[in-house]
């Protein structure tokens, strides 16, 4: 389709330019194919000299935190992300882990909460793990008993975590350093599918994972993985659809 011609108008051009980048909802090189809702579109900025999560997230006037978005957005929103590193210091504890990134709402079948990065890999949630290379039992992203959220484009430093959940899609992304699942030096993971169903981890590069120390030693084993997928649990006690087996998740085109 030719765009540019003698009739155009350089504001049209712009703008669909815009949305091409925008919405991406076909990756080109990797036909990566996600539904985008029918709600409301916010977005975060937080090196915008006017953001503020006491504003209405509009594009003049963004959010400065991803927890903000995290906490406000419903089924069929989208979350655009503008490039930087967002860290969340009011983290959320899950057993002896904590993360920094939780999304409070559901998505609905067919009708998603979709977070986008603006510009690929370039908005970075990093975990409240000290800067080094060593690992920690802090995660950056995770989704506990969730369902229908999309996360298209996004770096993290620290694990990402799926637990009891279905229907979460982890695509386009980066993730380095990973984290120690239940701080267990054995368990160094970068994206851990636990209990979880039908979710989509596509087109990911896992890399550059941090040192696992036990007793002032670099401690390797079978057990650590750049992704990982389990059961395990009771299902009996679990309060998830789920249960305690984790079946029918798309897994392809990732590099590790």
């Amino acid at each position: 389709t030719e765009v540019v011609g003698p009739n155009t108008n350089p504001l049209e051009v712009t703008e669909i330019i815009e949305k091409i980048n925008i919405l991406d909802l076909v990756d080109i090189g990797n036909q990566n194919f996600y539904e985008i809702g029918n709600g409301n579109t916010y977005w975060v900025d937080k090196n915008n000299p006017i953001s503020s999560d006491d504003s209405q997230g509009t594009k003049e006037r963004p959010w400065k935190t991803l927890l903000k978005a995290n906490l406000e957005a419903e089924a069929g929103d989208t979350i655009i992300v503008m490039p930087g590193v967002y860290t969340d210091s009011t983290e959320q504890n899950e057993g002896s882990s904590f993360t920094s990134f939780v999304p409070k709402n559901n998505g609905e079948e067919g009708n998603p909460i979709t977070f986008k990065s603006f510009t690929p890999r370039m908005a970075i949630l990093k975990s409240n793990a000290p800067d080094t290379d060593k690992a920690y039992r802090y995660k950056a992203l995770a989704f506990y008993s969730k369902h229908d959220i999309v996360y298209d484009g996004f770096k993290t430093i620290g694990m990402v975590h799926f637990l009891g959940s279905q229907r979460i899609s982890f695509i386009n992304g980066e993730v380095t350093h990973g984290s120690l699942a239940w701080g267990d030096t054995s368990l160094l993971w970068g994206i851990a599918v636990e209990r979880s169903s039908y979710c989509t981890i596509r087109n990911n590069k896992i890399h550059s994972m941090a040192k696992a120390i036990k007793n002032g030693n670099i401690y390797m084993s079978h057990n650590q993985a750049g992704i990982m997928v389990f059961g395990g649990g009771d299902a009996a006690n679990t309060s998830t659809s789920a249960g305690a087996t984790a079946f029918n998740n798309l897994i392809d085109y990732n590099t590790i």
